[in-house]
């Protein structure tokens, strides 16, 4: 079986909670990973919460 993010809900911050198909839940903070130009407006707090 090949783990798959099936659901994924914003807690704060950088962190999300991941639900994978085999029924675990990990709350992951990505706040390290934004790595790079392409990830630059996610540094901004106002731009994750900001309603689209």
């Amino acid at each position: 079986m090949f783990l798959e993010v099936t659901q994924a809900e914003y807690l704060e911050g950088y962190k999300v909670m991941l639900l994978f198909n085999n029924g675990e839940r990990r709350i992951v903070d990505l706040s390290s990973s934004l790595q790079g130009e392409i990830f630059a407006p996610f540094k901004d707090q106002d731009y994750i919460t900001r309603p689209s």
